[in-house]
């Protein structure tokens, strides 16, 4: 009976225990929530469902690169990288467009909430934990889950110092800040969620951005519903390129 006792005690202790030293060890951020922009006349890459505005391309040299992936189907595009520069020399801005993945783990989500766009809500719940937030849940999902979020948010914020979080149609985008790197390189990745996928954007720098402004292109992007609005967006763009005949 002592021994069933000492169980159902520090079972309970342990797991909170374990909450109170995750909490210890988060990363402290600049949290912040962010209102989308309108797009001016930047060109706009839809790929998958995300739409993301380019850079303005005025002076500047913009290089695409397709990479494919073996399928099913025989061969798809896993990922698409545009280098920016205003020279002829390699460039050294890139913008990194991953598509959707759903290879992200969120410990006993199922249990978290029925919401279909649960994965954003985690992450964001996950986050402002982390920063001293307030846990809304019932007492015995503050007590399971407190502990699985702060795992989350460490495993979210190596090496970050900055989380803008922007909001459409109710549900949360991510705007990640690496901290500069030893070179003075740069990077902020990007996260739009639909339902169990993610759609990721990197911004790269050896340096300071000269050419890419990411939080404002962040803020400028956004999620269609079907893959095919992206895809007649793109269809009326190429509609508008005029071809000239050249000796």
């Amino acid at each position: 009976m002592k021994f069933l006792l000492f169980i159902l005690v520090a079972i309970p202790a342990s797991w909170y225990g374990y909450g109170e030293w995750l909490a210890s060890k988060a990363p402290v951020v600049q949290l912040a929530y962010v209102e989308s922009l309108p797009i001016d006349d930047e060109k706009t890459l839809p790929f998958y469902e995300l739409m993301s505005p380019l850079p303005s391309l005025k002076e500047v040299k913009a290089i695409p690169k397709l990479e494919y992936k073996k399928g099913p189907p025989q061969r798809f595009i896993e990922k698409i990288t545009v280098l920016v520069n205003t020279t002829d020399r390699y460039a050294k801005e890139r913008i990194v467009y991953f598509g959707r993945r759903s290879d992200f783990s969120f410990p006993l989500i199922e249990y978290f909430s029925e919401d279909e766009n649960r994965e954003a809500k985690y992450l964001e719940t996950s986050l402002k934990i982390s920063q001293g937030g307030q846990l809304k849940l019932p007492a015995w999902k503050k007590f399971l889950f407190r502990p699985l979020l702060l795992q989350t948010a460490n495993y979210w914020l190596d090496n970050i110092e900055q989380v803008d979080i922007m909001e459409q149609s109710g549900v949360p985008a991510f705007f990640f800040q690496q901290k500069t790197g030893t070179r003075g390189e740069k990077r902020s990745s990007v996260y739009f969620a639909r339902r169990s996928s993610f759609y990721r954007i990197d911004y790269l720098s050896d340096g300071d951005y000269q050419i890419l402004q990411p939080l404002d292109q962040f803020r400028k992007s956004f999620l269609v519903e079907r893959r095919s609005d992206a895809l007649q967006f793109l269809a009326n763009n190429l509609s508008q390129v005029h071809m000239k005949e050249q000796e």
